[in-house]
């Protein structure tokens, strides 16, 4: 299992670079763990209709 506290940064609002959010995706699957992903937005959509 990938330990977190080893790889991500101190702050919990550090923004991750490309190359390291793509090393975390790439261990992930050579580990056989699913990748998922979600989101929210601001609604912005629904109000325009």
């Amino acid at each position: 299992m990938i330990e977190s506290k080893q790889i991500l940064p101190q702050s919990k609002m550090s923004r991750l670079s490309r190359s390291l959010i793509l090393t975390l995706f790439q261990k992930k699957i050579k580990m056989g763990l699913p990748i998922i992903g979600g989101g929210a937005g601001t609604g912005l959509s629904a109000k325009c209709k």
